[in-house]
This record gives C-alpha cells, sequence and structure tokens, in this order.
C-alpha cells in the first residue's frame, strides 16, 4: 500500500561480566521504530522504544526482535500509547518476538494499544523464556478513543500471545474483536467503558501471595484475577471502568512482585 512502512527493529543485550553489567550489543531501527538512549537504572538497563509516526497505519509492518542473553537484566519501556490510525481500507501487522536467556530479566512496561475508527490490526507477541529466566511483561487495552467519544469503532483487532518456558509450551492465546459482528466482549454490567490489563509472570515468585494481592484489590470499578500456568509461571488479567483504575491496579500488582522481583523497584514512575 502506497506510503506504508515495513520495520524490522531488533535490540540485543548481553552481560558484560569483566564489568558486571549489562551491554547493548546491536541496535537496529527502522521508519515505524526508534530506539532511546540506554541508561542504567539500579542494576539494570533501561531503553525507551518509540514510534515516530505516533501510531499504526493502513499497510504497515512492524516486526520487533529482543534478545537477552544469559545475565542480561533489562527494563524496556513506551512513552506514548500504541495508537492503530483511522483505516478507510487495509490493515496492519505487529510482529513482536522476545527471548531471555538463562539468568535473564526483562521488564517489559506495557502502554496502551488504542484501535481508531475503521482500524484492523493484527499483533502476535511470543515470549521464549530459558529456564532460569524471569520476565514480566505487561499489555493495555482501550476500547478506542474514549475521551473522544469514539468507542469500539474499530474494524477488527486480532490479538495472539505465545509463552514458551524453556521448551515447553505453556501458554497460546488468540483474541479476536470485531465490534461490528457483536458486543464488546469485555463488559462488565453497569459500567460505561471497559479497560483490559495483563501482567505475564515467569520467575520464582509466590503464586499464593500474588493471588492474595490481586484478590484484595479494591473492587469498585475493577475486576481482577491470577491464573498460575506452572509454578513460578502465572498471569494476571484486568478489568477496569476506568483508565485511571487500570493504571494503579497496575501499580500495585507490580508492588507486589518487588519481594521477589527487586528489579522491578522503581519502573512503576513510568506507569503514567
Amino acid at each position: 500500500m502506497s506510503g506504508s512502512l515495513h520495520s524490522e527493529s531488533r535490540l540485543r543485550f548481553g552481560f558484560d561480566s569483566q564489568r558486571g553489567e549489562t551491554v547493548l550489543r546491536e541496535r537496529r531501527a527502522g521508519g515505524l521504530c526508534h530506539f532511546g538512549k540506554p541508561y542504567r537504572e539500579g542494576g539494570l538497563l533501561a531503553l525507551q522504544i518509540v514510534n515516530p509516526t505516533a501510531g499504526i497505519f493502513a499497510g504497515d509492518h512492524w516486526r520487533l526482535a529482543v534478545e537477552l542473553e544469559k545475565k542480561a537484566r533489562v527494563r524496556l519501556s513506551n512513552p506514548s500509547a500504541n495508537r492503530f490510525h483511522t483505516m478507510k481500507g487495509g490493515s496492519a501487522t505487529l510482529d513482536q518476538d522476545i527471548a531471555v536467556g538463562a539468568g535473564g530479566w526483562l521488564d517489559f512496561q506495557p502502554q496502551w494499544i488504542i484501535p481508531q475508527r475503521g482500524s484492523a490490526v493484527t499483533q502476535t507477541t511470543r515470549l521464549q523464556v530459558a529456564e532460569g529466566a524471569s520476565l514480566v511483561y505487561g499489555e493495555w487495552l482501550a476500547p478506542g478513543r474514549v475521551a473522544h467519544g469514539e468507542e469500539h469503532r474499530f474494524r477488527r483487532l486480532t490479538t495472539r500471545l505465545q509463552l514458551t518456558v524453556g521448551e515447553r509450551l505453556v501458554a497460546r492465546e488468540q483474541m479476536i474483536l470485531e465490534p461490528a459482528q457483536g458486543p464488546w466482549p469485555l463488559t462488565v454490567p453497569d459500567w460505561e467503558h471497559c479497560f483490559y490489563g495483563a501482567f505475564w509472570v515467569v520467575g520464582a515468585h509466590d503464586g499464593e501471595h500474588l493471588a492474595r494481592a490481586v484478590h484484595g484489590l479494591p473492587s469498585e470499578g475493577l475486576r481482577a484475577g491470577y491464573s498460575e500456568l506452572q509454578p513460578g509461571v502465572g498471569v494476571v488479567r484486568l478489568l477496569a471502568a476506568r483508565s485511571l483504575l487500570l493504571k494503579g491496579a497496575s501499580r500495585a500488582v507490580r508492588e507486589s512482585l518487588e519481594p521477589f522481583f527487586p528489579l522491578l523497584a522503581g519502573g512503576n514512575r513510568l506507569i503514567v
């Protein structure tokens, strides 16, 4: 499609044993992706992923590959929402391949996915986590540009996620949302809007502790649950009536994980 962008972006991190710190070994950006300058924060290397077009347009294809070699410790974040812009026709695709090596640690901060009028996007995420590695991966979904009175006006949103730990496939899920084919499935009676969030957690943590923390979240305007997929692997799912409630619940979930993942400390300031 004329004017569309196809981007292949890659980040590769390693651990310098002589210096005792994580280093950026490879960085390759594209038209849909720029990378900020990495900086050190609390024992890890932090970096921002920036979309210079402020979103995705019809015909765009963006593939992002992130690799953490053994013992690398990284935090990735986005400074702004990922908007799927208005599309009069066509569609766009996003592919994310994220691999964390043994002894590695990755904190992938969520940012909003906001599908706008007429957009049709497929996003596929593959998470490969080695035995002995840790991961906290978040995602947030808005029903549209709610502040502009635009809700459930996109054509189609397909999200796929696959999680492999060691050599074992732990989770594979797909969500297809087509507002024209039926009501928004992420609804709660008496809520005007519904925002969705999820945190995939891999690494040594107390599932019962996390479940209690999740179930102890305020219930007004919020629904939350935790599922343990196997020891040390679980997913927290959140539904909120307002975006601010989802952000507050996300901070609380991350804070409940800090005793098990001390490197999470400090990352909550990015949830604004």
